[in-house]
This record gives structure tokens, sequence and C-alpha cells, in this order.
């Protein structure tokens, strides 16, 4: 691999604006603010504790430069820090993933100001 460059299946952005929750059973819901979103998973950050292993649904709608998404997804924590934590996606439609990479394509250049 080259300096830098990217090793994942699916395109990252962080140039959204998003309103998300975060359940363990889908009938407590707690806000979460998602740092970093790819067809493979997310980074988020919330006031609740989760552990590495926990599987948790989401609920997001994403904002972009030029789109919008909204779903639900079932993830499981693969990374955590302090209240930052790394999910990946579980049991989503391979074509959904493709949608959401889609999406981050028109989401625009990182750092824009909404």
């Amino acid at each position: 691999m080259q300096g830098g460059e990217e090793r994942r299946a699916y395109r990252r952005s962080e140039s959204f604006q998003s309103k998300a929750r975060v359940s363990r059973d889908k009938s407590e819901w707690h806000h979460a603010v998602v740092c970093d979103l790819s067809g493979e998973g997310l980074k988020f950050q919330t006031d609740e504790q989760f552990d590495v292993g926990d599987v948790l649904w989401f609920e997001m709608s994403v904002t972009g430069f030029l789109t919008s998404l909204d779903f639900t997804a079932k993830g499981v924590i693969r990374h955590k820090d302090k209240n930052t934590f790394g999910a990946s996606f579980q049991d989503l439609n391979p074509d959904f993933k493709i949608h959401i990479d889609e999406a981050m394509r028109n989401f625009g250049p990182k750092n824009i100001m909404y």
C-alpha cells in the first residue's frame, strides 16, 4: 500500500449532517452523533456505554450536499475509545451498501459547512 492509500471496500465520508439513534433492543433509543459513515459501518459518539461485541440497532437520517439517506441497520461494536465507537453493519443488503457508497460520493468534499 502506497502512503495514505485507502484499503476499505467502501468509500467513507465525514461531510454530512445526521440525526441518529442507537438501541440494543429497538425499544429504548439513545441519541448518537455519527462521525464517519461507509457501506461497511460507522463511527459514532454517544453518552451511552457499550462494549466491543455488543449488537446494536441504528436509525439514521443522513443529509449531504446533494442527497439524503434514511435507514435502519443492525451492527456490532468493533472498537471503543471512551464515548466513541466503531461499528460494522451486519445483515445489510449488498446493494444497499453500494447505495450508501454512492451517497457518500454525492455528499461532497470534506469540511463543507452546511
